[in-house]
């Protein structure tokens, strides 16, 4: 039975059905009829993100044909060209954020149209510069470590090897963080600060389960770079799956305030 097709009763029993790797081999399941059943919205999604992103990046792509050489820019220029690059990310997590908020409807037991994909575009401009600059924050933060780190301590390796690896591991946590951060953004539409604190707790929860999601949207990423068509596909794929999960880790958790207006007013 197609999981749009399903009561929130049956979903209940899906979500307690399983445990441990049951429990992600079942995830992995309903992913896989899912992301069949829903392929023309994978596509329209797919095909979606490549719009924004040829236009978010465009202005920063035209500025930088204008240079007589490269590297040969004015400082006013490079300041541009910075500001213009941040925009055209911020656009890009606003569009992942419109494609999940899309299967959201439609796990959810709604009938999206498609215009809801243009105006989702426009409903959290907020919380996708917070994302972006957080994660791009941390992100940056763990790098420069990993780049200093094999100078540092020349007479303690050991020392040296430890903090790369509590680097690598804090760069695992934030990857694995970052995986139910969207979908927390989207579906519950809770502060920034309340989704990334929710989104740890999952992370630590259900650490494998989150490891292995994090996992193939690498493999994802990967494969999109390698074969930029496959843009048109795996986007919605992956958004399926990272939707899907949450829906089903949050009937396992039993969230007491999940939908509940008096934890949005507590900001909980």
């Amino acid at each position: 039975m197609p999981l749009l097709e399903m009561t929130q009763g049956e979903l209940h029993q899906i979500a307690s059905r399983g445990k441990g790797n049951h429990s992600l081999g079942y995830l992995l399941k309903q992913w896989l009829r899912q992301a069949y059943d829903e392929l023309g919205a994978a596509v329209l999604c797919g095909a979606f993100l490549i719009a924004i992103l040829f236009a978010a990046f465009a202005p920063l792509a035209l500025v930088g044909s204008h240079l007589p050489t490269p590297g040969s820019a004015p400082t006013s220029t490079v300041v541009l060209q910075i500001v213009l690059a941040l925009c055209g990310l911020s656009v890009s997590v606003m569009a992942w954020f419109a494609v999940l908020g899309y299967f959201d409807l439609i796990l959810s037991f709604q009938y999206p149209a498609w215009s809801d994909l243009p105006t989702g575009l426009l409903r959290f401009p907020i919380p996708a510069l917070t994302t972006l600059l957080v994660l791009g924050f941390g992100f940056g933060v763990l790098a420069f470590n990993l780049a200093i780190y094999p100078r540092m301590f020349p007479q303690w390796p050991l020392v040296r090897m430890l903090g790369m690896a509590v680097t690598l591991w804090m760069g695992l946590f934030l990857g694995m963080v970052q995986v139910h951060l969207g979908p927390f953004l989207v579906h519950q539409k809770r502060p920034f600060w309340v989704a990334l604190k929710r989104s740890a707790m999952v992370a630590l929860w259900k650490p494998f389960r989150t490891a292995f999601i994090f996992g193939i949207q690498a493999l994802f990423a990967v494969l999109c770079l390698q074969a930029p068509p496959l843009l048109l596909v795996l986007p919605g794929v992956f958004a399926a799956l990272s939707v899907l999960s949450l829906l089903i880790l949050l009937d396992e958790w039993r969230d007491p305030y999940q939908q509940t207006p008096e934890s949005i007013r507590a900001g909980a």
